[in-house]
């Protein structure tokens, strides 16, 4: 796909909750909840320096506590003017199962049936990869020749890049289960 922006993709940075609760998913509605933690700041301002040269004009990014703070943090390094909160980049809606065990979740929906399988309240992979392909149109077609900077989640962040380069289904799940996504403040050029 041709684009007429640049674009970069970095995860939010270590939280307090990745920290002190690293076996629970995390609260449903994080808008107010989960910052991120000293050494996640920290994290977030050092992968800002690495970015100094991109040239970044804009950022887009979840209206997520965690991903706000990395988002308010990277202008503050960059000088960037704007961002734009969104709240079709926040992380996957895992319904009832936000606040439990990760082994629970992940018992009842591995990463191949997750495509196929809902939890209850929540959203399926299906459905988050078309709301994020949704999210970054919109974003591509209000400019013309930026440099932008999405800042999400995990999950999220993997559906863009795999909706982007074409990734099937067994390529997503394969990032799943060796968990090789992007970590926590990880940036990288999408296009």
């Amino acid at each position: 796909m041709k684009l007429k922006n640049s674009f970069f993709l970095m995860r939010h940075g270590k939280t307090e909750y990745q920290e002190e609760k690293s076996e629970k998913i995390y609260p449903q509605n994080c808008v107010h909840q989960v910052p991120l933690s000293k050494e996640g700041e920290k994290m977030v301002k050092d992968q800002a320096r690495k970015m100094k040269d991109f040239g970044i004009d804009f950022i887009y990014s979840s209206d997520f506590l965690r991903t706000r703070q990395t988002a308010e943090i990277v202008k503050d390094v960059l000088k960037v003017k704007d961002i734009f909160f969104e709240k079709k980049l926040r992380d996957i809606n895992l319904g009832k199962y936000h606040e439990r065990k990760k082994d629970d979740y992940y018992s009842t929906f591995p990463p191949e049936e997750m495509f196929e399988k809902t939890p209850k309240g929540g959203e399926g992979y299906a459905k988050l990869q078309k709301r994020t392909k949704e999210v970054f149109l919109e974003i591509e077609a209000r400019h013309k020749e930026d440099t932008i900077l999405i800042v999400s989640h995990g999950d999220t962040l993997l559906f863009l890049e795999a909706w982007f380069q074409g990734l099937a289904k067994k390529d997503i799940i394969k990032i799943k289960k060796e968990k090789s996504g992007m970590k926590p403040a990880e940036f990288k050029k999408l296009n």
